[in-house]
């Protein structure tokens, strides 16, 4: 007996079905996404009640505090100069903070004849977006103060984990970026609390010092080239 093909409405109905399940997929994918972006705005919430929660019992900051080991014996003290710098008081902070029972963290201190500063998981705690870490880091005046990107003081850097010393890789698009700073900011990159000066991920930016008004967030881009700093809630 000959055995015949699909017909043409056969093969349609496949079609279909292949389309329906692909487009069921893209918007699994971004629903997820959506929800992964929610959960990193509550992380770095959550870190910035640790830290107000820390200065009102302890009246310094974790990592920067120079009297750390008359609390907790196994802690490594801070240098008080009140500076978060990204691989000393940077990564101590959030020992300081586990220690005293404010964040559960599991981390170890950083050695720095070994190994990168931040490496998220280990040094740095890692968000509810897989490979996107937190870390303290430090505006000083001899350092970045004079830019014009960054204001003078401490914050936390939020980007995915590099094989270099800094989580400074991109964790997030564009029109993220801009969904995460009108969350917890004013939706601009170049002014209030949340910042970013990755020229792939805004738009309008000059040379230093920048002219705030005329910087955007990029939201056309669809690449995750951004990261951002996020000053510290004890300095607004």
């Amino acid at each position: 007996m000959k055995k015949q093909g699909f017909s043409l409405l056969e093969l349609a109905i496949v079609i279909t079905i292949i389309g329906l399940l692909a487009s069921s997929v893209i918007a699994g994918q971004k629903a997820l996404r959506q929800s992964n972006i929610k959960a990193l705005v509550k992380d770095i919430e959550q870190y910035q009640n640790a830290l107000q929660t820390f200065k009102i019992a302890y009246e310094k900051i974790p990592g920067d505090m120079n009297n750390a080991t008359d609390y907790w014996s196994s802690a490594t003290n801070g240098n008080g100069n009140g500076y978060t710098e990204w691989s000393t008081d940077g990564t101590r902070m959030f020992l300081h903070l586990s220690l005293a029972k404010i964040t559960a963290d599991n981390l170890t201190a950083y050695d720095s004849g070994s190994e990168p500063a931040t490496i998220v998981g280990t040094h740095i705690p890692e968000t509810s977006m897989d490979r996107v870490g937190i870390s303290g880091y430090a505006c000083t005046a001899s350092f970045c103060g004079n830019t014009g990107f960054l204001p003078q003081g401490n914050y936390y850097m939020v980007g995915e984990g590099k094989s270099a010393n800094y989580n400074s890789g991109g964790a997030y698009n564009g029109l993220e970026a801009f969904t995460i700073d009108t969350k917890i900011d004013d939706g601009l990159p170049g002014t209030g609390i949340m910042r970013t000066t990755l020229t792939s991920c805004v738009a309008g930016e000059g040379s230093a010092p920048w002219d705030a008004s005329n910087v955007t967030y990029d939201k056309s881009n669809t690449s995750n080239d951004c990261f951002a700093w996020i000053r510290f809630i004890t300095e607004y």
